[in-house]
């Protein structure tokens, strides 16, 4: 199977899947998750995979947009010194025509409020920009404080409302001047 793209932080390994290991999921996201962990040399994890159906739409998504296929595929969220699975992150389709793409993520409760999810959304930040983004928002439960609290520090701003639901965002700096990421 081919090499997964792999983004290094200080203690997490991102790995994004490829279209072959996401029809795996879509087919039976528990049976993959072991021969993932098993082909990447990690511990077995309890991990409540997403639901067939995720990896099913976009997997019929990739098909559609084959040139996307890289803001299609889920990435995991791996522990580097446990090296176990510990979360997820997404983009939810290619930038639009405004440069606009939307991330989403998780981290495992065993391992929340150790900053993984900051760790993991500020370089999926940065990995959506050098890819071409211009803006990444992400769109927030509206009870759910510690993921607002978490996008406020990788430096999103909550900028509207859909409904009761906060959606933040934070726009790639324009050249030579400096913002946080």
């Amino acid at each position: 199977m081919q090499k997964l793209e792999t983004i290094e932080t200080p203690r997490l390994l991102l790995v994004r899947l490829n279209e072959k290991w996401m029809r795996k999921f879509s087919r039976n996201p528990k049976e993959s998750a072991e021969e993932l962990e098993n082909s990447l040399s990690l511990e077995q994890s309890e991990r409540t995979e997403h639901p067939p159906s995720a990896y099913q739409y976009a997997c019929s998504e990739i098909s559609r947009f084959p040139e996307s296929a890289e803001w299609l595929c889920f990435w995991e969220v791996i522990h580097k010194k446990q090296r176990r699975r510990i979360g997820g992150m997404l983009f939810k389709g290619p930038p639009d025509e405004s440069g606009e793409v939307e991330i989403g993520y998780g981290i495992d409760t065993g391992f929340q409020r150790m900053g993984f999810g900051l760790e993991a959304v500020e370089r999926g930040i940065q990995w959506a920009f050098s890819q071409g983004a211009r803006t990444v928002i992400a769109k927030v439960n509206p009870g759910n404080q510690a993921s607002r609290r978490l996008l406020e520090k990788a430096g999103l701003k909550q900028y509207r409302f859909i409904g009761k639901m906060p959606c933040y965002r934070i726009t790639r700096p324009v050249e030579g001047k400096s913002e946080r990421i």
